[in-house]
């Protein structure tokens, strides 16, 4: 049965459309999808002889109430932050113009410059909160859809395991399969993501110019290119999408 593994290098940017959204997408399928493998429909449709119940009944939906959470942390972080910032970058104008009103002209270039660095610095200080708070947000997320795929499939290899006949089927191929990554076509922001949420995915250490060529039977094979932006590594991105903040 396949496991699905933690990912411990996560770009926020790569997900940012598909965890910030205020409608949670994730289910089932989508699980099966991820995992590659899926119950036969004839098992789901089978009664449990200890509980009358179907199968497909007792296999538990995909609970966003955590997701909705951690998005209304984002929010609210960011909002303060944003506030935090506006209000601080008021206070220290109202200050140079105090301290302009009583210099004059003379000193009014280098209170204008400390404005600038001050303000230069509250725009670095926001973006880096801004950027943890999405960190915050997107691992979470992950880790909640990778924990309900575990349990999915510790679910269904128990199930497995009590019947005399392999419930379990391989799933389709997806539309991801067919996008030849190798030229102009580059994959969206979920299908990125079902891609790096696969067990299959497991890049090297990135390194500038490196590849890494991942192959699974339901998402087919692409290659990815480690991309740096002034000495800093922003993920793995398909040849077509090294361009782009988002798909990839």
């Amino acid at each position: 049965m396949a496991h699905v593994p933690g990912h411990n290098t996560v770009n926020p940017y790569e997900y940012y459309e598909e965890f910030t959204t205020t409608t949670p997408t994730y289910d089932t399928q989508q699980a099966y999808g991820d995992l590659g493998i899926a119950p036969t429909s004839e098992f789901l449709n089978t009664e449990d002889p200890n509980t009358g119940l179907t199968y497909g009944s007792m296999i538990p939906e995909y609970d966003a109430y955590n997701e909705e959470m951690l998005r209304t942390q984002f929010r609210s972080g960011v909002q303060e932050g944003y506030q935090g910032a506006v209000g601080q970058l008021g206070g220290i104008m109202g200050q140079a113009r105090e301290q302009s009103a009583q210099s004059g002209f003379s000193g009014s270039g280098s209170i204008q410059s400390a404005v600038e660095d001050t303000r230069s610095g509250l725009q670095n200080q926001y973006g880096s909160a801004f950027s943890n708070a999405l960190l915050s947000l997107t691992s979470g997320v992950r880790q909640e859809r990778l924990g309900y795929q575990d349990s999915i499939s510790d679910l269904l290899t128990s199930f497995n395991q009590e019947t005399p006949e392999n419930i379990l089927q391989e799933v389709n191929r997806s539309s991801t399969a067919n996008i030849d990554t190798s030229g102009d076509e580059k994959l969206s922001g979920k299908q990125r993501m079902r891609i790096t949420n696969s067990p299959e995915w497991n890049p090297p250490t990135p390194t500038e110019g490196a590849s890494y060529t991942y192959s699974s039977a339901t998402l087919g094979q692409h290659t990815f290119y480690a991309r740096y932006i002034n000495g800093e590594f922003k993920g793995w991105f398909t040849e077509a999408g090294l361009g782009s903040l988002t798909g990839g």
